[in-house]
């Protein structure tokens, strides 16, 4: 398979510019004519553009893709067409073309689930895998509904997350601006008057001058360390995976930000275990999809040793107790499912409980950030104007009228 970079003219006459996999011109001009355009030029390109534009497909996408083949299948509309249906209402060129893509693929006889495993950045290993199972049960609308769901459920909780951080960047961001500023051109300028009035300075000045002159003296060092520090930590992350397990671990260790992070962790895993179990992916298929979809090592060391023991004929839940990253509550859920023998209401409860407490930790935390962030800014502020001022203020009241 090619990369082919096109221009080709659509049936208003408007020019479309694009990316897509062919085996050679013909195939490109009859998928360009299967979307409605007609082609005009093509050149042969790298793959390497065509995987940065996959990657701009949002799982608000995905959810509506979901949502809509789930109804179109239900009204007894066939894949291929429906498929056919969504590319042509897709907004996000990526989009269109994975799905042109897609439905080509299965029109030369794969199978969906194998023609969506091609787009490894647009569709994980848990999608795959479910509409893999779908296909053989024939229950494919039910899985895109539970797909659908699990996907609004990531999204939704991961918007929230970021809404809880993205204010409180934002003020530490100013916060740190202003003191740079403040620091480097402001107070240098103020200290030659300062140190010109006779009289022995406050110790809160002193501090300020000698802050300000470490400051607006080594102030590229300060910000080639941070550099350094950051393109340091992402190499070892690459090539030492022992040194990102550790990494991984001590994220989830951090106050009130690690304790959200595994409790969103936890729910996913609860979420996605009870999707797969109810669809009938085995328990051992499951764990080795979820420690590869897994973004944090450390997780996905502890679920490959648990898969371990799993083989070896340990109960789940007993593969799952003496980690330090499932507590015992999640362990005995575990075990109270394959006690009454359903896993699958155990693990939705699991997720339930800390999706609720999530939502309740991101709450809290964002109402304890903005007032502190402000309070920082305040006493920084006020420590800088009363040590500027403050000396001056002390001149002016000395002077004999």
């Amino acid at each position: 398979m090619k990369l082919f970079q096109y221009k080709a003219m659509d049936a208003t006459g408007n020019t479309r510019r694009g990316q897509l996999v062919a085996t050679d011109l013909n195939t490109l001009e009859s998928s360009l004519n299967g979307m409605r355009l007609d082609l005009l030029s093509a050149k042969e390109m790298s793959r390497t553009g065509f995987r940065l534009r996959r990657e701009k497909v949002t799982r608000r996408e995905l959810v509506d893709f979901c949502f809509q083949l789930e109804h179109l299948l239900y009204a007894g509309v066939g894949l291929l067409v429906s498929l056919d249906d969504l590319r042509d209402n897709a907004e996000n060129p990526a989009f269109r073309e994975v799905l042109m893509i897609t439905a080509n693929r299965i029109r030369d006889g794969q199978t969906f689930s194998d023609a969506l495993a091609e787009f490894p950045d647009t569709f994980d290993e848990v999608f795959v895998n479910l509409v893999r199972v779908g296909e053989h049960s024939g229950e494919l609308p039910a899985i895109m509904k539970n797909l659908g769901e699990n996907l609004k459920w990531e999204d939704e909780i991961i918007a929230r997350a970021k809404k809880a951080v993205t204010y409180p960047t934002f003020v530490a961001t100013v916060v740190f601006a202003v003191v740079a500023f403040l620091m480097i051109y402001l107070v240098p300028k103020m200290v030659e008057f300062i140190l010109g009035m006779e009289g022995e300075l406050p110790a809160h000045t002193k501090a300020l001058i000698f802050t300000s002159d470490i400051i607006s003296s080594y102030w590229p060092v300060f910000l080639a360390a941070f550099l350094a520090i950051g393109l340091g930590y992402n190499a070892a992350a690459k090539w030492h995976p022992s040194f990102r397990l550790r990494a991984d671990f001590l994220k989830l260790r951090i106050p009130l930000l690690g304790e959200i992070l595994k409790k969103i962790i936890i729910a996913r895993f609860a979420k996605v275990f009870a999707l797969m179990y109810r669809a009938g992916v085995p328990v051992l298929q499951t764990l080795d999809i979820l420690t590869r979809t897994s973004k944090n090592t450390a997780v996905a060391h502890t679920i490959t040793n648990a898969a371990r023991q799993v083989s070896e004929g340990s109960s789940l839940s007993a593969a799952f107790s003496g980690n330090e990253i499932f507590p015992r509550f999640v362990v005995r859920m575990i075990s109270v499912g394959e006690d009454t023998g359903d896993l699958e209401s155990s693990m939705l409860n699991v997720s339930y409980f800390y999706d609720r407490d999530v939502k309740e930790k991101i709450d809290k935390l964002e109402a304890a950030l903005e007032p502190t962030l402000t309070i920082i800014l305040g006493v920084i502020l006020g420590w800088i104007m009363l040590s500027v001022l403050g000396p001056i203020y002390n001149l002016i009241g000395e002077i004999q009228f």
